[in-house]
């Protein structure tokens, strides 16, 4: 089971909720955990982004009391990452090993679009020649599109992507930033700061770097790295 709580803001509890998937397949010995939360204006409902057992993600949705009015499993896929678009469907990210056979990756990157519903109406399945999944960050641009900025395992370039709506590819760089976190300006430029880096030899040691792009994703004076 996991366990949720929700805080007034001078930090007293409001409620401290559990739940349990009983009938899930959830791995012995492993543990529920959440990985992501969003807040449904549309709905006045947080969705929960959970994963349970080794390889397993559950979404639920809590009403103002904490319990559960909907939920929505994915078998094989572990979701970290939700945002809520402007028409206020859902995008999530994370990875799964339903396509090893096709890339050869122990895991690679998924997207999903669900409706408010939590109805799917899309998902997608990327990867790259030996770049197993670590994260992803993905946002929406004021146009509606998405980026993502895909990482590996290691001092690797990340990827980064521009999406159309329903998630065909427009453009993709790889740069060398480690794990970035991404934001959007206003004129569809990108902001991308990382809290470590790494050398020659592939250690890692704590350095914030901010990088900004332009509208196409091109970082000023930084080297371009091939993304297959």
């Amino acid at each position: 089971y996991l366990a949720s709580s929700k805080l007034t803001k001078t930090g007293e509890f409001v409620y401290r909720k559990s739940y349990e998937f009983p009938s899930y397949p959830v791995t012995e010995g492993w543990d529920a955990a959440i990985k992501d939360v969003i807040y449904s204006e549309e709905n006045d409902s947080h969705i929960l982004v959970t994963t349970i057992g080794s390889r397993h993600s559950v979404l639920l949705e809590t009403d103002t009391s904490g319990e559960v009015v909907n939920r929505r499993l994915f078998e094989d896929m572990e979701i970290e990452r939700i945002i809520r678009t402007q028409e206020g469907d859902y995008i999530l990210g994370g990875k799964t090993s339903l396509y090893s056979g096709a890339s050869g990756n122990e895991s690679d990157l998924v997207l999903l679009k669900l409706t408010s519903d939590l109805e799917e109406v899309w998902s997608r399945f990327y990867f790259a020649d030996k770049f197993k999944y670590k994260r992803v960050d993905v946002r929406e641009m004021p146009d509606g599109s998405l980026v993502l900025a895909y990482s590996t395992r290691g001092a690797f370039p990340i990827i980064l992507s521009k999406l159309t709506q329903t998630g065909e590819i427009v453009w993709q760089k790889g740069y060398a930033l480690f794990q970035p976190e991404v934001d959007v300006m206003p004129d569809g430029s990108l902001l991308m700061t990382t809290l470590y880096h790494f050398d020659e030899t592939h250690d890692f040691f704590v350095q914030t770097n901010i990088a900004k792009t332009d509208t196409l994703g091109r970082i000023a004076g930084c080297e371009e790295f091939p993304t297959c």
